[in-house]
């Protein structure tokens, strides 16, 4: 073989050779990211942990808000319902999860959470319906204001505004960052007669009201059995009961499983209603608000000053 041929063979090789490197070059440029301020290669984000089915008390606040998220996307409440039953907050029987999920607030104070509604509550910024409604036991122990007046209701209340910021604090990041705003219709005036005093606020944390609790109330067309049934329409207008107290088989008059005995730091304590008392009665000037006693009666009244159980709702 000619020494031409040679040479014309082994330039044709390093081209070859030299074309390669310049692809894989490229390739690794396109292909490699860029190194961080720090000169280190940024972190690749973790793989999004897939969701199982487990108890109740076992979920994070972070899964049993993708939960909300994926029944919030159902197609129909039977479907969002159906999947609230594969995850196990529903049984077989279509009845809500009797288990308690443990709350520690930021101040070390333990807290029992009950799943009490589906599709209950009305979300404040988008008016569709949020997926679930907690309850949790007394997060702390309050007065609802700082006088015995009821003037201004829930909306105007000492309570209510602490509610949004400190009690909002006591929450761990990860269930507040979840829980979703709603809308909750209650008696706004304090004195009242007509449903013309009931109004809509939006809370993110939120007492329960006597309707919401006990179902349908007659308490004050039984006391006192001259009035109309308007004073009784104006409590009947705060909202709905929600379906386990329904379950429970608490009424107005019964709470035959105990289910609104409530502890606060090992000790019963009564706990309060977001509903004034609004009969005017021998032009009382104390002002009330209807409370749940330590004994579980669903149907008493406290000076407003007074101090009593803060059992809170909210929703994911």
């Amino acid at each position: 073989m000619s020494r031409v041929r040679v040479s014309s063979i082994i330039g044709i090789i390093f081209g070859l050779a030299f074309a390669a490197f310049g692809i894989f070059a490229v390739w690794y440029v396109l292909n490699t990211p860029a190194p961080t301020d720090g000169g280190e290669e940024p972190a690749v984000p973790d793989e999004p942990q897939s969701l199982s089915s487990k108890a109740f008390p076992d979920y994070t606040w972070d899964e049993l808000a993708q939960i909300a998220d994926l029944m919030e996307a159902a197609a129909d409440e039977a479907s969002a319902r159906s999947i609230a039953r594969e995850y196990g907050l529903v049984d077989a029987d279509g009845r809500l999860t009797e288990a308690t999920h443990r709350l520690e607030l930021d101040n070390g104070i333990l807290c029992d959470v009950r799943l009490v509604g589906i599709l209950h509550d009305t979300s404040a910024d988008s008016g569709s319906k949020a997926a679930l409604t907690f309850m949790a036991s007394p997060i702390d122990v309050r007065r609802v204001n700082p006088t015995a007046s009821s003037a201004g209701g829930w909306s105007g209340s000492e309570l209510r505004a602490w509610l949004a910021s400190d009690g909002v604090e006591l929450l761990p990041d990860e269930l507040a960052a979840s829980i979703v705003s709603v809308r909750k219709l209650t008696n706004n005036t304090g004195k009242a007669s007509t449903t013309d005093a009931v109004t809509a606020t939006s809370d993110a944390l939120w007492l329960f009201s006597c309707r919401e609790v006990c179902g349908e109330i007659s308490w004050l067309e039984d006391e006192f059995d001259y009035l109309s049934d308007g004073e009784d329409a104006l409590l009947n207008a705060e909202g709905t009961q929600y379906e386990a107290f329904a379950s429970a088989g608490v009424n107005q008059y019964s709470d035959s499983a105990s289910y609104l005995i409530m502890f606060y730091q090992g000790k019963e304590v009564p706990w309060w209603y977001r509903t004034p008392y609004g009969f005017e009665y021998l032009a009382t000037t104390d002002d009330t608000f209807y409370q749940v006693t330590s004994s579980g009666y669903a149907s008493a009244v406290n000076l407003a000053n007074d101090q009593a159980g803060i059992v809170v709702g909210f929703c994911l």
